[in-house]
């Protein structure tokens, strides 16, 4: 994967990014993802407060596919446990939840990066979360 530079504009185009992604360490990884260019816009980067339980990443990659992912770190799930299922009955609201796209040790760009160029490299994109054409 290569370094990419192009700009992104935020999902409410409020702002445009220009994105420095993926870094060329990851270029031979298991030799699937050579050349090819990944860039993500974190949104826990352009927050005004510090954000260290949950933030949306958008994955752009270079064949033309887009997803939207919300992501949750593991010390998130404990708390949000807690409060359980917003929309369950009250009776149920503790018993279930219905989960985030994708759940991290941390947020910080080295592990969403690690974590989205191991999803690609084994193909497990979450399907559900791709972005339709426009």
């Amino acid at each position: 994967m290569r370094i990419s530079t192009e700009c992104w504009e935020s999902p409410d185009q409020k702002y445009t990014y220009l994105i420095p992604v993926l870094s060329d360490t990851y270029d031979n990884w298991r030799g699937k993802v050579a050349g090819m260019e990944v860039s993500l816009w974190i949104e826990a980067e352009h927050l005004a407060e510090e954000v260290t339980d949950f933030c949306n990443v958008v994955v752009a990659i270079s064949t033309g596919e887009r997803y939207m992912l919300n992501v949750w770190t593991f010390d998130f799930f404990a708390a949000a446990r807690a409060d359980g299922e917003d929309a369950a009955s009250p009776e149920m609201r503790t018993t279930y939840m219905h989960p985030p796209d994708l759940f991290v040790s941390d947020l910080s760009r080295p592990t969403i990066e690690n974590v989205v160029a191991d999803l690609i490299v084994t193909e497990r994109m979450p399907a559900h979360r791709l972005v339709p054409d426009d």
